[in-house]
Order: C-alpha cells, then structure tokens, then sequence
C-alpha cells in the first residue's frame, strides 16, 4: 500500500507539473486562452482588408492600421502586447499601458516588419489575460496611386465644369443645376467626424442630456470639447425625429454613442444607421447650411451681380466643400453675418443687430461684427447707438433659454469659454490649421495663448481706429477683425476661410477672394483623405481601398515633412495675412472701401 501510494503521489506530481508547465507556455507563446481570460480583452480592428499600393515599407513612411482594444478596467495601468502570429512563433508589434476607461486605439505603422501579404493573425495580451485573434488581410494593388489620380481629376473636372456653368447658364438653369449638386453632395458627403457632432447633438438633446457639457463621466473622449450656442442642437434634435418618421428606424440612444461605446469608437456613429438611409440623414442634417449658402448668393447678386455671385460663390470649391460637403456650422454664421453687413450697408441698423447676435448664436465669431457696428454707430449717432444695440438681447434671450433647456447654463457656458477662448487637447494647449504658430511646434516651443496676449489689444485698439476715419462701411473693419483672429488664434481651420470669401466679393476684391479660396483647399487636398468625405452608404470603410491607403502615405508624407508643411501652412498664410491687412488697412482709412471694377479678373 505504501508502495502503491508513493506511485500514485508521483504520477500527480507529474501531472501537476505539466500543467503548470504548459500554462507557462501558455502566457509567452500564446496558445488560445480561457474563456475567462478572453473575457477581459476584446480586440476589433479597422479595416479588416488593405489593398496597399506597392511593396510594404521597412519604415518611414507607412499607413496606419487602427486597432481597437477593449479590456476589463482591472487592466488599468497594466502593460499589454499588441502581436503577431509569425513562423516562428508570437512576435511583438507595439506595447501599451491599460488606462481607467477601459479602451485603446492604436494605431500602428504597417511596415514589413511585422506585417506580410495575406492573412495576418493579431491578439492583444497581458499578464495574465490574452484577447481574441483577430485577421488582417493585406492584398497587393498597384493600381492605388493611378486610382487616387483619378478621382482627383474627376473632381477637378466636374468642379471646372460647373464653374463653366455659372458663366454659360442663364440664372435660372444655374440655380437649378446648383440646387441639384448641393442636395446630392450634402446627401453623399460628409466630414465623418463633424457628422458624428451634427448627429449626436439631437440625440442627446433628445434624450435630455446636455450636449454641449462632456459631463461626468465625459460623454465625449476626454481630450476633446463639443462648445458652441445652443441653437443647432435644437435643429439636430428635430431632424433625427423627421429622420426617423420617415424611415420608420429607431434612433440610437445617448448611452450608446458615449465614449468609449461601440459607436464612438472612431466617431463612426452611422454604424448605428441602415447605410442606405444615411444620405436622408445627411441631407437633412446640412439643409440650413445649404440654404445659407443660397442667402449669401442672393445678398451678392444684388450688390456685385449674378455672374459674380454665381461664379466666385456658388461655384467656388471652397463653398461647395464647406457649404455642401463638409458638414460644419460655418456656412449658417456666414450668412448671418453677410446679411447683417447687407442690413447695415442699406441704414437697416436694427436689423444689422439682430442678424450678427443671432449669427454669433451659431457660431460666435459674428459677435465680432457688433461692436463694430457699434463703434460706426457711435460716431454717427451719439447716445442713438445705445438704443440700437439693445437689439441684440433677442438672440441674446434665445441663447440663455437654449442653454437652460439643455441644463446648467453656468456649466455649458464656462464650457464655451475655456473651449473657445484657448482652444486645448487632451488639456494642453494645441495648433491646429493654417497659422504661423505651426512654427512653435517645430521648434518644440510650447504654444502660448496669444489671441488673449495680443488678440483681445489688438481688436481693441481696431475699434478705436474705427471711430476716428470717415469711412461709414464696416466691411473692412470685419475683415480687419478677423484677420486678426487668424494671426493670433492659435487654431484657423480650412473652414474659417468662408467667413471672409464674400467679404471680399462685396468689397470688389476678387481676387484676394480666389486667394482665400486656394490656401485652405490647398491645405485639405495635402491633409485630408479625399475618401473620408464619401458617405458610408457608398464607402462604408473608407481605409480599406487602395486609393485611400494612397491618400494616407500622402497624409503620411506631408505632415513628416516639416519644412514643406511649414512652408505651406504657416509662412505662405501668414504672408497672405498680413499683406491683406495692410491692404485693407489703406481701404479702412479711406473715405470708402476701395472697389474695382466686378470683374472675374479684379
């Protein structure tokens, strides 16, 4: 019995060291998990194809791959592998620590060093947990760069032609065919990212949650703010209801789109739509930016002429992008602001007022044209001026209301603030867009917050001098003002550019208002991937084909450049800035803004 049982105490000890032997191999090889083990990390990825345009880079320059990780947050602050099936066994690719949310995005170079053609087999482990496996299929596709010039010579020729058409057209047919192409472009494009605000601010709203507050825990990715006034909200709201009566489908809920849910996890909210009811969606959403543009061409008809406003307006690239395309709010403060200039320019004072607060309602930069009118007013009128600007308490009135509606009004306010007046990234200051501060990052100085420094001086010392020449016309003091916004402001995003488009026109300056065209589709045709404007109902994963993989090394190539990219967002803006500044500064001081002959060619 003694002998039996030291036998069978062997055999277990036995037994016991293979497993824990081969629990061991477990953890560094990465053979498949428990159950439980999987549970804590889930690893998804996006796109699950590449067509990519010629052989794998070593490094340099290399499209990104993103991959999404979501894992138990007893992960927090744990190392965590991303690898790679290879003949030899698990290779690491990246590292990464687990944070309180409980998600990660990364985004990881494809370079030859890892990946391969074919199928890629990807898990993400940890000490002691190890996620699913997941496929990366990468396929060789010559064809993406001859495919990505193509498109961009379509889109030039279809733009050519329909800048021929405002030339060609009688009025009537134009406005007919520009009807039809903004409908179709709002309908079939969209800036994916700004679409997820433009839809997800209803839903909130709808669900009674303050959109405009990140809240606590944040509803949005904590190094990012949504602040604007109250009022697109309301009209979001009211398309996602006549959005889903029409479609008879049901609204995604406000917990389902915060961060880091499913929907948000790259801001691609129309996962939780029928793609082929998106363009519906869309259009609806960007019907009042399309009116505005419509309003503005109707303002410029009447001071410049049809062919003027047909040509340089409606035809312009930059409308079309930002006005049909895009998805931002612009479009609607650009037509506040043109009409209350309009109003102004014809001795409507009042409705001047009232025009540029509610303007500023939507996007505040038209706040920068009442004190403008006021100081104009002033010099005229005297204690007059005080009655007039009292006009400007129903928007005012309206903006206080939105807020109260939505929730605390202090919070949402004090959001505005911080998130416009020093505009942060994961709570640093940051540069963004097509301003000479670009140049602090280069030289890793860390940017400083000049529009409040200089900025605030600046235009206070712009409404002195406006009081003191005989000019009557606000139009180069707006231009003046917002000028100095673009010099001192350290974000001056392609989309700004249209405040100042038909500024110009009614001042006659066409052609520093093709100037101000040019730079900023310049800058989104070298820093944008052409494809992440298509709809999902068209290119539902807009990495996946090989043009936009081409799109991506151009991405790529660009922003690892310095001295290209500085050239042409900092220096060559900046220049254009200032000389517009002293050009205008001449046309302030003069009795009457300077005009040339309306002519394509002025």
């Amino acid at each position: 019995m003694r002998e039996m049982s030291g036998t069978r105490l062997f055999a277990l000890l036995v037994c016991v060291s293979i497993i824990m032997t081969s629990q061991g191999l477990t953890l560094l090889t990465g053979a498949a998990p428990t159950s439980a083990s999987a549970a804590q990390i889930k690893l998804s990825l996006e796109p699950t194809t590449i067509y990519y345009p010629g052989v794998l880079p070593t490094d340099g320059v290399a499209f990104s791959q993103n991959f999404f990780v979501n894992y138990s947050k007893t992960l927090s602050g744990k190392s965590m592998l991303l690898q790679v099936d290879s003949v030899g066994g698990w290779i690491n690719v990246t590292s990464f620590l687990g944070n309180s949310l409980g998600y990660t995005v990364l985004q990881v170079p494809v370079t030859n060093r890892w990946a391969s053609f074919g199928s890629n087999t990807i898990r993400v482990v940890s000490v002691n947990a190890s996620s699913n496996v997941v496929q990366l299929r990468i396929v060789e596709d010559g064809s993406g760069y001859v495919d990505d010039l193509a498109v961009y010579a379509a889109v030039i020729c279809l733009v050519l032609i329909f800048f021929l058409a405002s030339r060609l057209l009688k009025p009537r047919a134009f406005l007919t065919l520009a009807v039809i192409v903004y409908a179709s472009l709002a309908a079939f494009g969209g800036h994916r990212y700004d679409m997820f605000y433009l839809i997800s601010s209803g839903i909130r709203v709808l669900d009674h949650v303050n959109p405009l507050y990140p809240g606590n825990p944040p509803a949005y990715p904590f190094p990012l703010k949504w602040s604007y006034p109250p009022l697109y909200p309301y009209y979001s709201a009211l398309s996602n209801l006549v959005f889903e009566w029409v479609t008879r489908s049901v609204t995604p809920s406000s917990g389902s789109i915060n961060y880091p849910g499913y929907l948000t996890s790259e801001y691609s909210i129309w996962r939780g739509y029928i793609p082929n009811q998106l363009p519906l969606l869309s259009f609806i959403l960007k019907i009042p930016m399309i009116a505005s543009v419509f309003i503005v061409y109707y303002l410029l008809k009447a001071e410049v002429g049809h062919k003027i406003a047909a040509s340089l307006w409606l035809a312009n690239p930059l409308t079309l992008l930002v006005g049909g395309v895009w998805g931002q709010l612009d479009p609607i403060s650009v037509a506040l602001a043109v009409f209350a200039l309009y109003s102004f320019q014809n001795a409507k004072f009042r409705a001047s007022y009232i025009l540029s607060a509610f303007g500023a309602a939507v996007k505040i930069w038209p706040g920068l044209l009442i004190p403008v009118f006021f100081v104009l007013r002033l010099k005229d009128t005297g204690k007059k001026a005080a009655r007039e600007i009292v006009w400007v308490l129903p928007a005012l009135l309206t903006v206080v209301v939105g807020y109260m509606l939505l929730g605390n009004p202090v919070q949402s306010v004090l959001s505005l603030v911080l998130a416009r007046s020093i505009p942060t990234y994961a709570g640093h200051l940051s540069v963004n867009g097509l301003t000479w501060e670009q140049y602090l990052t280069l030289v890793s100085f860390p940017p400083v917050p000049i529009s409040l420094y200089i900025g605030i001086p600046a235009y206070a010392t712009l409404l002195a001098a406006a009081y003191l020449p005989r000019s009557r016309s606000p139009l180069p003091w707006v231009v003046l003002s917002i000028l100095i916004l673009f010099l001192t402001y350290n974000y001056v995003n392609p989309q700004y550019f249209l405040w100042v488009v038909p500024i110009f026109l009614l001042m006659r300056w066409t052609r520093i208002s093709i100037v101000y065209s040019i730079i900023p589709l310049v800058y989104v045709a070298l820093s944008y991937n052409i494809a992440y404007f298509i709809s999902p109902s068209i290119l539902y994963d807009y990495y996946s084909p090989a043009f936009s993989i081409a799109e991506e090394l151009k991405l790529a190539y660009f922003f690892h450049h310095p001295l290209f990219y500085f050239v042409l967002i900092a220096a060559i803006p900046t220049a254009v800035y200032l000389f517009t500044a002293v050009k205008v500064t001449r046309a302030s001081l003069s009795k009457e803004p300077e005009k040339k002959t309306v002519s394509i060619t002025s």
